[in-house]
Formats: C-alpha cells, structure tokens, sequence
C-alpha cells in the first residue's frame, strides 16, 4: 500500500526530506510481520529528537476528545482528504480478493489513521472476462463491503485499459487476433494491444457493436451494481482542454480514467 502524510495547521514542518523521514521510523516496523516491504512504524518518538526536522506548535484553546483521529483534529480549513491505494491486483483476474487477511488489517490501521478511505482500480479485464454484456463484480462487491464495516469511504478507478497482471477481456483479444486494426499500433507496424485504438470507437468491430457502446454498457452496470454505495458526492476526474468538443472529452474521461467516491 502506499500512504501519504496530512498537512495540519497546528505544526509547520520547515524541512524534510526521505532520509529525515526514515529517521523519524516511519518505515521500520514489525506491525505487518516479517515483509519489509509492508511495513509501517508508530514508535519513531525515540527518533525524533536525532532527525532534522524542526517543527513549529502553536496554542490551541478549544480542548479535543481522545478519540478524534488525526485528520478530525486539524482545523475545518486545512482538512485534508486522504484516500491511500490499495494494491493493482487487491481483486484477483479470477474475480476474487487478494490477500483477504492483510487487507482487513492495512483498513483497520488506515481507519486508526484518520484515513479518509482508500481507492482501488476496477478493470474491464476482470470484470466483463469472459463475454460481452457478462459482468461479473462479485469481486468488487465483496471488497466493498469490506470497506463499508471499517466505516471507510472508496475512490474507484475505471479502467478501460489493460496492464501486465490484468489484460483487456479475453473476448476483445480473440476479434484482436482477427482484426488487429482495433488496436494501436507505431510506426514501425507493431501493435500495443493493451488498449483499443482511438479510431475504431465509433465502428461496429466489436461483434456488430462499437468500443463506444461497450462502455456505456459496462458503466449502465456499474452504476446500478452499486447504486446502493453511492452517497451524494461523485467527483469525475477534469481535463481543461478547449480543442476538444464533448464527445471526446467523454471519450478521454472514459478511456484513461473515471474517478468516482462511492461514501460507503
């Protein structure tokens, strides 16, 4: 998991650097078992007084119950919404959590935080795998839920795209095999096939439909899946760009990224 760090009004940190911040032993910890690479350190006020950072305190009058997290006690005007990502792979290609365990603990300890929530990347290739118009999101659903009980909200990523670990549905890559025009390809003739070309949206290469048409149907799915998570706030990413009318730039939204908080 990655994890930022939230700026509050009541302390100024003057100068701070990766090493300062090792230090401090923000990334030396047992919490999470032997994996160094998952690990995260409360116990750096040992290390404090050896790190260069000098930090500026002001008084405050208005007196805080224990039990507010860190994020609660910074002032209304400096509150900063932190939303940490979960790994890549948190849902399998098999349509199943990925290290269910770990996952509850890192919620928990982002919840004691004063995390805002977490995001995670929904992707075509798991989710519409196996057949045009079959949408599986049981995956999605079950983590979730698992969200919803640690009281966290979800930033989701749509993406329209495949990578190394997820690829496009296997569906798009066998008319790929047939019609290799559907994806994008260099000069030089060789083919990325890990995205659908810009310039078959509108054609009907998708066994008589158009990638256009493929993804509203996936998001017509998302939307009513998970109508019951969604709280008054969605937030779509924004890309300013006058030379693009509004159909690409739903395109691009589409393609690259749909951001959505789902207050769950």
């Amino acid at each position: 998991m990655e994890i930022s760090f939230v700026g509050c009004s009541e302390a100024k940190i003057i100068k701070t650097d990766y090493s300062e911040i090792q230090k401090l032993g923000f990334c030396k910890s047992n919490i999470f078992g032997g994996n160094k690479k998952n690990q995260l350190c409360f116990n750096f006020v040992r290390n404090w007084n050896k790190a260069r950072i000098q930090l500026s305190f002001k008084p405050i009058s208005k007196v805080y119950s224990s039990d507010k997290t860190m994020v609660e006690r910074c002032l209304p005007e400096d509150q900063v919404q932190l939303f940490v990502g979960l790994p890549l792979d948190a849902v399998s290609d098999c349509n199943s959590i990925n290290h269910v365990r770990a996952i509850k603990v890192g919620l928990k300890a982002l919840k004691l935080l004063g995390c805002e929530g977490v995001e995670v990347p929904v992707w075509w290739g798991i989710v519409e795998k196996e057949a045009m118009g079959k949408y599986e999101w049981s995956g999605y659903l079950a983590l979730v839920k698992m969200v919803q009980d640690m009281g966290l909200k979800l930033r989701v990523s749509l993406c329209f795209h495949g990578s190394k670990q997820v690829p496009l549905p296997l569906w798009i890559s066998q008319i790929g095999e047939v019609q290799p025009d559907i994806f994008f390809s260099d000069r030089s003739g060789k083919r990325y096939k890990e995205c659908l070309s810009f310039g078959v949206d509108n054609l009907l290469v998708l066994d008589g439909r158009s990638p256009m048409q493929v993804y509203q149907g996936f998001l017509e799915s998302f939307k009513s899946t998970f109508s019951d998570f969604m709280g008054s706030t969605i937030t779509v990413s924004q890309h300013n760009s006058c030379s693009l009318d509004l159909k690409k730039k739903m395109l691009f939204l589409m393609r690259i990224s749909v951001c959505l908080v789902l207050t769950v």
